[in-house]
């Protein structure tokens, strides 16, 4: 037998039962640890994505059927600044499929939780074909599979883009991320 054994023998039942419990107190120890880290790991992510939340606008479209507008509402807790959403391709079906532009015009800020209504004009090419209220022109094809891309910053000049779009007569967002500078 090798010289270690036959010292551990020679310590007697409680001291090897001491050094076993031990060894698996270390070893529970050790487990702990790596859950614990685990878990610090993950509130910081919740922390960072909090931080996020806190500092990154977040918008939502709602069509309001009974006045025909479109309404951009900030569910946020931060304000949103030069709000813009990006010229928008739309098919629209009216015996044969045409394909519009939507440009919108820009939106100087919106605050936490308030509303903003989308001022829009439908073009065919460069022929402005917008009639008196153009509103009504999303509600008339609310299965279009309009997707909208919205550019604005933070109040600190970070800037954001979210892409939103129309599935199944509801509009979704699909994200939100910080640009790149």
């Amino acid at each position: 037998m090798p010289d270690i054994l036959i010292q551990i023998q020679e310590l007697g039942p409680v001291f090897l039962a001491a050094l076993v419990l031990a060894l698996f107190a270390i070893m529970f120890l050790t487990g702990k640890i790596r859950g614990l880290e685990s878990a610090i790991a993950s509130l910081r992510k919740a922390l960072d994505y909090e931080k996020l939340r806190g500092r990154c606008p977040y918008l939502t479209l709602e069509r309001d059927d009974e006045e025909y507008k479109l309404v951009l509402t900030n569910d946020s807790y931060c304000y949103a600044k030069n709000v813009q959403v990006l010229d928008a391709p739309m098919v629209v079906d009216v015996g044969f499929q045409k394909r519009l532009t939507l440009r919108f015009e820009p939106i100087e800020m919106i605050k936490p939780h308030t509303s903003a209504q989308l001022h829009y004009k439908a073009f065919d090419g460069d022929l402005d074909v917008t009639n008196h209220d153009p509103g009504k022109l999303i509600h008339y094809f609310p299965n279009s599979g309009l997707e909208l891309t919205v550019t604005c910053q933070n109040m600190e000049g970070d800037p954001f883009r979210e892409v939103i779009v129309n599935e199944k007569d509801k509009f979704l967002v699909r994200g939100v991320k910080p640009v790149e500078k």
